[in-house]
């Protein structure tokens, strides 16, 4: 497996983990065990404080979303709990040299090889996000430009004796890079009416089927 790089936005809770007093590691396992489910993990961090008031670690919220995105990373990456825990280590040690110098890295490795073989924390708006974000293009922003353009005679000096109003719809999107790519399209009234009617009617499409989740009991993220 090639060497991990661990963003920075999870290595604040890898170092908590690390640092946790052993009582306090073991609730935390304990309740990952029994199976941890929650929107976000802030309100999973309440959940475990209300059952194991000794877990009151004020980095827990950032463990435990940590600790979601190792379980989610271990399972696709077809290698053992403990050579991924010790690939995690080594990356996270070498990506952060502050890190490295305050925790321990074999009590690191351990404690992430029995987070990996727990129950996989259920994170629910995580995996909206995940959803959301798994498609071609994503929508960035629009904007209608319009315009005249007008029609010359073969005298180029001459005033122009007709003219036509121009549309062009300029819509920005989130390609495969982090740059921000567009293209443009011309429209005339009618296109615009059209488009009009389409944003309408996927309004429409939408309540209906917000109605019927409603029905079914399925709760609706935006």
């Amino acid at each position: 497996m090639p060497r991990l790089s661990i963003p920075e936005r999870y290595r604040v809770g890898l170092a908590a983990l690390a640092a946790l007093p052993d009582e306090e590691f073991g609730e935390l396992l304990r309740l990952v065990e029994e199976g941890a489910s929650a929107d976000t993990a802030e309100a999973l961090a309440v959940q475990f404080k209300e059952k194991s008031p000794s877990l009151n670690h004020t980095d827990l919220p950032e463990i435990i979303d940590a600790v979601e995105s190792i379980q989610g990373v271990q399972h696709y990456a077809h290698v053992s709990p403990q050579t991924f825990a010790s690939d995690l280590s080594s990356g996270l040690l070498e990506d952060d040299p502050k890190v490295a110098e305050r925790i321990d890295a074999q009590t690191l490795e351990e404690r992430v090889s029995k987070l990996v073989k727990a129950k996989p924390i259920n994170l629910i708006k995580e995996k909206i996000s995940e959803l959301q974000s798994e498609v071609e293009r994503g929508y960035c922003k629009a904007r209608i430009l319009t315009d005249v353009r007008a029609a010359f005679s073969d005298d180029p000096s001459a005033l122009p004796t007709a003219m036509t109003v121009l549309h062009t719809l300029r819509i920005r999107y989130h390609g495969d890079t982090q740059r921000h790519k567009e293209f443009f399209v011309s429209m005339d009234d009618d296109d615009l009416a059209a488009l009009k009617k389409e944003i309408e009617r996927a309004q429409k499409k939408k309540k209906a089927l917000e109605e019927l989740l409603a029905r079914a009991n399925c709760r609706r993220f935006e």
